[in-house]
């Protein structure tokens, strides 16, 4: 629908259809050095970490952080090339017996993602920090 000034104003179905998650492809090298897709997390998901973080000071807290939050991060913002979840609620437990390094580097490169880098998350920690991965320039 347009409003005579040139703007198009979406609908229901033009919102909810939107593909509007941001994605970025990752360099996992200890993962027999595959590529993976990573996507942001959904306004549910974020919500959701966001309130497991947030400390009485109304600020968020890595040190709040559930001893499997970053492999449950993981699980719900690996994706394949089309948007799929990679890994399911039950691969929760077997990603957290994998090699550290590329679950934090997963984690946190959805944090940034997701808008919740050093700032949002824990001053003085920046978990954007990491940058050995690469977005791929395809999509």
């Amino acid at each position: 629908m347009n409003d005579g000034n040139g703007r198009a104003f979406g609908g229901r179905d033009a919102i909810l259809n939107a593909a509007d998650l941001k994605h970025e492809d990752v360099d996992a090298t200890e993962w027999w050095g595959c590529w993976i897709r990573i996507r942001e997390m959904n306004a549910l998901e974020k919500h959701e970490f966001g309130i497991q973080l947030l400390g009485d000071d109304g600020e968020a807290h890595l040190s709040r952080m559930a001893p499997d939050m970053m492999t449950r991060i993981v699980m719900m913002c690996v994706v394949d090339k089309i948007g799929n979840r990679v890994f399911t609620d039950e691969d929760v437990q077997a990603l957290g017996k994998k090699n550290p390094a590329p679950i934090e580097l997963i984690a946190n490169k959805v944090f940034a993602l997701s808008g919740m880098g050093a700032d949002a998350i824990d001053k003085g920690k920046d978990v954007s920090e990491s940058t050995a991965t690469t977005a791929s320039p395809s999509d």
